[in-house]
């Protein structure tokens, strides 16, 4: 029956509950969908080491101590070496090359391992003198395991590690001295010394393996978004050009308008920017107002290009540009943000533009941009039927439609102190 009679006991049972926390906190993390980007063998070892050493202390705090250890403790007790000795490795050969500084220590944790196990499995307790070689190997190993950490900690300098460290020296100090100094100092000082250890031990490298497969979940998770976010440049890119090329073909197509979308494009940035809008919608406004027109492709080239005022039914064919171009397009994914520009760059904020009617806040802020620039732009550039009107001009006329409900007059207000800054207007 388990009961608790002294401070042994209850740093037993704290050991454990510890052991057994830390290794059900590994399970959930290992089965959760956040952690499969994780190194699995992190919380594996984690798993091991809180079930070994709690199933050691719970035998140890349930059957007692004894010089020599009947099989079942044995059992317990080679499991919970194995325990320590592999989160050891792992945890040290992580930091130092595993076969070129610690080949020495290898083999003699080999050496005593196969001590212990032949205990287990060949004497089971039927030679004293063997048994207490065997107890003897077993502190050994634990010395093995606090020098390859303790080389691990002072590599990395790293304050985990170098308590991990310690509480082995420890584990190998009270483990020893149970077995060789009994006569001397009371069994239950050294017992005591063994389990607050483990408990300092299993707390650690618990901490420190789980903290491990944190980080190394970020690093794998960091390295897929860099994987994606140059997968999109990459993208971007071709984006990029194919936005590029159409925006020559559509002032290639139109005699009186080249060079307008660059200049629409690099005023409505500045205007954003002056306004405040995200570096997402900005790319978006960059890209929408370099292909505003895209629907003019699909509009004669004798109406585009037409020397005098167009007729009534030139100009309804001219209005259907901005849902041409939308739907050019709309099949393309990486264009789909910018469809609103296109389609609504025409609207009007009275409801008098095309080619749906919208009013007000139903016209995106982006449209709204671009119909300022893109109106400001076709004033001041020469046409077959007028000449370019002087940036001051044009601004007069956009403030008369700012005052009519047409255009939103905030913009224009803060275009026309955009065109004072640049030095475009005085």
């Amino acid at each position: 029956m388990l009961t608790i009679a002294s401070v042994h006991d209850f740093f037993a049972l704290l050991t454990c509950v510890t052991g057994v926390s830390i290794a059900g906190l590994a399970v959930l993390r290992l089965l959760m969908r956040f952690t499969r980007l994780d190194n699995r063998a992190e919380h594996i070892y984690i798993i091991i080491l809180g079930i070994t050493i709690s199933f050691w202390v719970l035998i140890s705090l349930v059957g007692g101590s004894r010089t020599i250890l009947p099989l079942w403790e044995w059992s317990a007790l080679l499991l919970m070496v194995f325990g320590i000795t592999w989160s050891t490795i792992y945890a040290s050969t992580k930091v130092i090359p595993t076969l070129e500084n610690n080949r020495v220590v290898f083999i003699i944790l080999a050496i005593l391992s196969i001590i212990v196990l032949s205990e287990l499995f060949l004497f089971a307790g039927r030679a004293p003198l063997w048994s207490i070689v065997a107890s003897l190997a077993v502190g050994l190993v634990f010395i093995g395991n606090a020098i390859l950490l303790t080389k691990a900690a002072f590599t990395i300098q790293d304050g985990l590690f170098k308590l991990a460290a310690l509480s082995l020296c420890l584990l190998s100090i009270g483990y020893l001295g149970d077995i060789i100094f009994r006569s001397g100092l009371s069994s239950p000082f050294w017992q005591l010394t063994i389990t607050v250890s483990l408990l300092l031990f299993v707390l650690t490298m618990g901490l420190l393996g789980l903290d491990n497969a944190y980080l190394q979940s970020m690093y794998f998770m960091n390295q897929k978004i860099e994987e994606a976010r140059q997968e999109l440049a990459a993208q971007t890119e071709n984006i990029e050009d194919v936005v590029i090329s159409l925006a020559r073909t559509i002032d290639a197509k139109d005699k009186y308008t080249e060079g307008h979308t660059e200049r629409v494009s690099q005023y409505a940035v500045f205007l954003g920017e002056r306004l405040g809008l995200t570096e997402r919608k900005l790319e978006t406004l960059r890209i929408g107002a370099l292909i505003h027109d895209l629907g003019k492709i699909g509009i004669d080239l004798s109406i585009l290009n037409k020397p005098g005022h167009l007729t009534e039914e030139e100009f309804e064919e001219i209005k259907l540009h901005p849902a041409l171009g939308q739907q050019i397009c709309s099949p393309l994914k990486a264009l789909q943000e910018v469809g609103d520009i296109i389609r609504h760059h025409h609207e009007r904020l009275d409801g008098s533009g095309y080619p749906d009617g919208l009013r007000d806040e139903e016209i995106s802020q982006n449209a709204r941009i671009v119909a300022v620039v893109d109106v400001f732009d076709a004033l001041t550039t020469e046409r077959s039927y007028r000449k370019a009107l002087s940036p001051e001009e044009a601004l007069c006329i956009m403030r008369e439609e700012a005052a009519q409900g047409q255009l939103d007059s905030r913009i224009v207000q803060e275009f026309e102190s955009m065109l004072y800054d640049l030095g475009v207007t005085t």
